[in-house]
């Protein structure tokens, strides 16, 4: 259930920019856009050319990862804000996020070292076919 308030207590990070209510189930995407997960799947699946609502560029659903850091604030933030949450939200804590914390940190250095991971890779492919060619063009000369 998606709790709404009009209050400005609510934090902005909280607030789905597609349903306006505090996320139950963000999810994030490469650009580090957070969505209410049912939003953003509806989204893509109205949507004729699949652009992410914030940028208009280019998404597809597989972008998304959920995210748990995001959803482990909103639950203290809750819980702070005294509301009645189920038996397994109650179990949330300034540890979970911090455990949420390392796991978003994790994410974000293993994307670091895949993006450098392709770049070596094209790197040595670039330099194999520079080394190809030069050794062909020595062979003509």
């Amino acid at each position: 259930m998606a709790y709404q308030q009009t209050e400005d207590t609510i934090p902005q990070e909280f607030i789905c920019p597609l349903t306006l209510e505090v996320m139950d189930d963000p999810v994030m995407n490469r650009a580090g856009h957070s969505y209410e997960q049912s939003a953003i799947v509806e989204w893509l699946r109205q949507s004729k050319d699949g652009t992410c609502p914030l940028t208009r560029k280019a998404i597809k659903i597989s972008d998304f990862v959920s995210n748990r850091f995001l959803q482990k604030k909103i639950q203290v933030w809750r819980q702070e804000q005294g509301e009645d949450l189920t038996d397994s939200e109650t179990e949330s804590s300034v540890d979970d996020v911090a455990d949420a914390n390392k796991s978003t940190m994790f994410m974000s250095l293993y994307e670091r070292g895949r993006k450098h991971s392709i770049k070596t890779r094209k790197s040595k492919s670039s330099n194999r076919t520079a080394g190809y060619l030069a050794l062909t063009s020595r062979r003509r000369g």
